[in-house]
């Protein structure tokens, strides 16, 4: 009888790990201003995902640094992510600190709070991430 040999995606994370990061909750105290860098956005600065979804970091960095010190001083840039397409990213820039608040809810390999570990392991299934206990 042949041996089964468990199929992995070589993407792992180690479970103490985990407990370097926390979950938290942010709250705004006021209104974002951020660049829109997704959809329209993209084109109506002249721009394309080269900037935001590319490997060009410093393409990217005069990208942000050029919005900014733009004269509109938006709080940060909204833009997709890199790795999925469905999904945004919000970089905030230094000046937005008081417009939101953050409460941290604890680590992320904290196993005592079944609801938290379950979209934890949610999360690394559905991005094929394997846990190493």
């Amino acid at each position: 009888m042949p041996t089964r040999r468990a199929v992995t995606t070589g993407r792992f994370v180690l479970l103490s790990e985990l407990n370097d990061f926390y979950l938290a909750e942010a709250r705004l105290n006021r209104t974002l201003r951020l660049a829109y860098l997704a959809g329209d956005g993209l084109a109506q600065t002249g721009m394309d995902q080269r900037v935001t979804c590319g490997d060009d970091y410093d393409l990217s960095r005069e990208w942000a640094s050029a919005i900014h010190n733009h004269a509109s001083s938006v709080d940060g840039i909204f833009y997709p992510s890199r790795h999925h397409n469905d999904l945004h990213s919000v970089a905030l820039f230094e000046r937005s600190q008081s417009a939101i608040s953050f409460t941290k809810l604890g680590a992320l390999g904290d196993q005592t709070i079944p609801d938290r570990w379950g979209v934890v392991c949610a999360v690394l299934s559905k991005f094929q991430w394997e846990l190493i206990l």
